[in-house]
């Protein structure tokens, strides 16, 4: 059986955007923050609930703010967080 491509059967598919893929200097996959969707303290620490670029909402998760502050748009990103949580 021969397969053939038949581009007009899947011309209404929607073709999900990619993340580009991004490595450090170890060879590691580096994950980019979206957003900052929620902050908790836990243990005399700052925690921030991080939306991944690319990632869908459930793959959201929990992250110290001194594992993450580094970001090259972290005063971005808190800005956001608290523009959003004042309007609650």
């Amino acid at each position: 059986m021969k397969c053939t491509s038949n581009p007009v059967r899947f011309e209404r598919r929607v073709i999900p955007k990619s993340t580009p893929v991004i490595f450090d200097e170890d060879g590691e996959h580096l994950h980019v923050i979206k957003a900052l969707v929620k902050k908790r303290f836990f243990n005399r620490h700052s925690w921030y609930l991080v939306k991944w670029h690319g990632l869908p909402h459930h793959e959201n998760t929990w992250e110290r703010e001194s594992d993450i502050k580094h970001e090259s748009h972290w005063k971005t990103l808190l800005k956001d967080l608290r523009r959003r949580t004042s309007q609650d």
